[in-house]
């Protein structure tokens, strides 16, 4: 893995990327996000996935929205779709491969020694990864289909967090035409 490497959006013509935010507030400004403390499996920050495909999840897995018709009523009036305009870091960690997902590990585990009362002997257990440390390197990470890589199975969907804006400039478009139009994206799909 290269530390440190572009992310695929930089060059997004190339591999297609498009990233977008759904949210049910108005995104005014971007607040810094500490990872101080953080016990949670992912990074605070703010969230985008490739194009509709948060949308999609939430779409199949609550199940609530049968039609497009359901997706308009429920859907549409209270949230909107933001994507990102322009991107310009090298500080945010790109996550593609089995060997990329193992050596971030290795790099950011929080780890601790603890004693065993069965063997009486000093162990080391993983607690997961240490965000706080990731947050003193890196800006932000993007993982490609995360499920497949066992440390970031709870992850569900292709994901790009932001938490830091120290080395990293984007900016952001407000668009809610996008979501009517992955809502027929999604619907159109025969697998849905």
């Amino acid at each position: 893995m290269k530390m440190g490497a572009s992310l695929p959006v930089i060059s997004r013509k190339e591999k297609n990327l498009f990233f977008t935010h759904l949210s049910a507030k108005p995104i005014e400004k971007f607040i810094e996000s500490s990872n101080k403390d953080n016990r949670w499996i992912k990074p605070k920050g703010l969230y985008f996935s490739v194009e509709h495909g948060w949308l999609e999840y939430l779409l199949k897995s609550i199940g609530d929205c049968e039609s497009k018709e359901d997706v308009s009523e429920t859907l549409l009036p209270t949230n909107s779709m933001y994507y990102i305009n322009k991107i310009n870091s090298d500080k945010i960690i790109y996550i593609s491969s089995n060997e990329d997902a193992e050596s971030f590990a290795d790099n950011f585990e929080k780890k601790i020694n603890f004693l065993n009362s069965f063997t009486n002997k000093i162990e080391e257990i993983n607690l997961g990864i240490d965000w706080d440390k990731v947050s003193k390197v890196y800006d932000g990470i993007y993982i490609e289909n995360p499920r497949a890589y066992y440390r970031f199975y709870g992850w569900d969907v292709s994901t790009l967090v932001i938490w830091s804006t120290k080395n990293t400039t984007f900016s952001l478009r407000k668009d809610n035409s996008l979501i009517s139009t992955y809502v027929d994206i999604i619907f159109d799909d025969d697998d849905y």
